[in-house]
């Protein structure tokens, strides 16, 4: 905190906030149900974020409006849930979760479900453990109604988080960790259930898979300036091998296949700067898209024909992440820049690649008492056709939902936050009724709707 006071500004104050939360998840058990104090920020909040006039719902929309997909979430109560968007035809996937009034005593729970690329399974992590302790941690994958129920991977030893499906639906990647270790493995196993093979490790660790599913690209060890930093090609299609991907990577996270899967992007080091890089895996390709002093952080549009990145600047009015937008195959366009002199954290191409959701973070300080300072969100939506953006809503995300968005680039790849029509988009937030999810409609003045109770959510792909 003493650092981001010295340098001013309530957007600089965040970003190094944001900065030192990005990193790796504990071992520890979060303690999500603990709630009072965070709950009474958002009540505080309330009173300073309606700078946007908006009209509430009315409570028929939900019966009448055009439902799309299907969403599922972690419940407040520890269990995992699927509904439509209105937060009806709600089915419990899970109904076994032990929350304790107490600090000891018996703790079950699931979380971060994730849809297989077909949404015909979920994917989710559940922590069973007595006295604070998790003592085993799990992968499972179900039918979205509960049934068919498989445990793909338990243990003892290994804590996994960060699920990603192979793009057959037929293997499940996630990351493991360790007491005591700061490094991160790859794990891959049949979604059907078997044996878990270690493919690689790391730290930080980011992966991506490529969309014929016979390979991922994998950046491990941070930037160039680490002795241990990589870019590599795993084969997972038979026998596992690595291959090297000759480009010294900079300070960024996951590499990005193109839809199609003939390029890719990277943060490569040049220098002192770093490069925003298209390239594909013979290495006949290399495209710089963007030059500057930090790596940027980036995402293709679902149709491949364009990449929106933050670039990220620090000067002496503090710290700035700019949300641009760069066409993909024409390499005369300029960047299209999509928001000036503001601090973009994490953005969401909308399945049909004509919007951008990208939120911005700013601090609430109580008039009553000034040490007392809450972080909120403001989600926007960019019409690329319109070119135009429109503020949607401001509110204190949980905790979840803040590391998605932290690590938007990791989750974009394997989460949808966009309903499959690209109408609605869903976050988690705190509110009078304690976290609950929201879904915004996306080109209206109509306030979000709570609905349903829960901690994180995740729209279905179809």
């Amino acid at each position: 905190m003493t650092a981001a006071a010295g340098i001013g500004t309530a957007a600089a104050r965040s970003a190094l906030l944001l900065a030192a939360w990005r990193g790796q998840p504990s071992r520890k058990r979060p303690r999500w149900w603990r709630l009072p104090a965070v709950a009474l920020a958002a009540l505080l909040l309330a009173t300073c974020s309606g700078d946007r006039a908006s009209m509430q719902q009315s409570p028929l929309l939900r019966f009448v409006e055009r439902k799309s997909g299907r969403i599922a979430i972690m419940g407040s109560d520890g269990n995992i849930y699927t509904m439509d968007q209105a937060g009806g035809a709600r089915v419990p996937v899970t109904e076994d979760a032990v929350i304790p009034d107490q600090e000891r005593g018996l703790v079950r729970y699931y979380q971060f479900p994730a849809w297989s690329p077909d949404d015909s399974r979920l994917a989710f992590i559940g922590y069973q453990g007595n006295d604070q302790i998790a003592a085993t941690s799990s992968v499972f994958t179900t039918a979205p109604d509960g049934t068919n129920i498989v445990q793909a991977f338990s243990s003892g030893q290994y804590l996994p988080h960060t699920l990603y499906w192979s793009p057959d639906g037929r293997r499940l990647t996630f990351l493991t960790s360790t007491a005591g270790s700061t490094a991160s493995a790859l794990q891959i196993v049949p979604a059907a259930g078997g044996e878990a093979t270690k493919l690689d490790a790391g730290n930080p660790f980011y992966w991506s898979w490529a969309p014929d599913g016979t390979t991922i690209v994998v950046h491990a060890g941070g930037s160039g300036a680490a002795f241990r930093s990589r870019l590599a090609f795993l084969n997972v299609d038979g026998a596992v091998y690595e291959e090297g991907l000759s480009v010294r990577p900079a300070a960024f996270q996951p590499p990005a296949w193109s839809p199609d899967g003939s390029r890719l992007l990277v943060a490569a080091q040049a220098g002192d700067q770093a490069e925003l890089v298209m390239t594909n895996r013979e290495g006949s390709l290399y495209r710089v898209l963007h030059r500057a002093r930090t790596a940027p952080a980036f995402a293709w549009s679902p149709d491949g024909n364009r990449v929106a990145y933050i670039t990220r600047t620090i000067n002496e009015e503090g710290v700035q992440a700019n949300l641009q937008v760069v066409d993909a195959e024409e390499r005369a366009t300029e960047p299209l820049v999509l928001t000036e002199e503001t601090l973009v954290i994490g953005f969401f191409w909308s399945p049909d690649s004509e919007k951008i959701a990208y939120f911005v973070p700013g601090t609430y300080v109580n008039p009553d008492n000034e040490e007392q300072q809450t972080l909120f969100l403001t989600l926007h939506v960019h019409n690329l056709r319109r070119d135009a953006s429109r503020e949607i809503h401001r509110f204190v995300p949980t905790s979840q939902f803040m590391q998605v968005v932290q690590q938007f680039d990791q989750f974009y790849l394997a989460a949808r936050v966009w309903s499959p029509d690209s109408r609605n988009l869903l976050f988690a937030a705190y509110s009078q009724q304690g976290p609950g999810i929201m879904v915004a409609k996306a080109d209206s003045s109509l306030a979000p709707r709570r609905v349903a109770d829960g901690l994180i959510g995740f729209w279905s792909w179809h």
